[in-house]
Parts: C-alpha cells; structure tokens; sequence
C-alpha cells in the first residue's frame, strides 16, 4: 500500500511525508504516532500563513483510535488568506499517512470486528424495535439498506421529480425519524 501511494502521490506529497511513509513500510504498520507526526508536520506548515491546528480527543467510533483535530486561524480573516495553504499543507504533509492509517488491513479488521461486536447488536436491536424483521444471516449491507429505508420511511419522503426521468426523496419530517445508525460503514 505504501508503495502504490508514494508512486501515485509522490511529487504531491513532501520528503517529511515520504519518510514517514518509508518508516510505516518497515514496521508493516501505519502507528497512531506517525499519524500524529505528520499532522504535527502540517501544522507546522499552516504557521506560514497565520493558521494553526488544535488536537481533539481521538475519534473511537470505528474501534481504534482516529487522530482528531480541527485547524483555523483568527476571527475576521478572510478564508482565500489561508485555507488553501492550510489544506495544502495537510495534503503535503499527513493526507497518506492519514488515508493509510485508516485504511491499512490492521484498521479495516478492527473495524469490521467493532461492527460485529458492538454496533451490530444495537442497530439490529433499534431495527427491531421498529418493526423490522433482521434476519440472522443479514450482512452488513442488508443492515444498511435497512437502516436506511426505516429511516426513510420513518420521516415520511416527499419524492420530488427532478425533471430528467429521475426522483430525489427529502425528508418531510426527519426530526421524527427513527434513526438507528447514520454510518454503519
């Protein structure tokens, strides 16, 4: 993985993020702490331009540990004066290493085992409640697909014709909709 995303973004992406990159291919790993790093990188980057980034309590939803942060700069500057540097430098600086950590094989199984053993129960248990019949061998995508038609139906969808042959459906009332889980990814 490492070597298809250094070829597929390598002059996009800077030495700093490159070595790091080379380091998670020897540890057969992306760790938590070279997601910090490059982050730190990018931070450092954004300096140039009067922004600055804060870290955030790490997101666990998915299972393990993903780096969180937000980034800004003082009240009443214009955006054009600093977020494309800013987003620039979190794409040079930490946007693979980002994407690797959260994609690499270790992640995606930690994943996939958080659904099966913690959300899993509890959205089939919300479908239940519901009125949904969950058969015992739904796959993760039937839960989904579930999930998103109770939703629909819960809110009650006004299908409005959007003039080429197709429909687009909008919520009348999505305040009242049951809404077992929005991400089940």
């Amino acid at each position: 993985m490492v070597d298809d995303a250094v070829a597929s973004q390598g002059d996009q992406i800077s030495d700093a993020q490159v070595v790091l990159l080379m380091q998670a291919k020897r540890e057969d790993a992306v760790s938590f702490e070279l997601v910090v790093e490059a982050v730190n990188n990018a931070f450092a980057c954004m300096e140039g331009v009067d922004a600055f980034g804060t870290w955030l309590e790490p997101d666990t939803a998915e299972g393990f540990p993903i780096p969180a942060y937000k980034y800004g700069t003082a009240l009443g500057r214009d955006e054009a004066d600093w977020l494309p540097v800013a987003e620039e430098c979190l794409k040079r600086e930490s946007s693979v290493v980002e994407w690797l950590y959260q994609t690499q094989p270790k992640a995606v199984a930690l994943e996939a085992e958080y659904f099966d053993e913690v959300r899993r129960p509890q959205i089939v248990a919300c479908l239940v409640e519901n009125g949904v019949d969950v058969p015992a061998d739904a796959t993760r995508e039937d839960i989904d697909l579930m999930v998103v038609d109770l939703y629909n139906k819960s809110s009650g969808m006004a299908w409005v014709d959007n003039g080429d042959g197709s429909k687009s459906g909008y919520p009348t009332t999505p305040d009242l909709a049951v809404q077992c889980d929005w991400d089940t990814r």
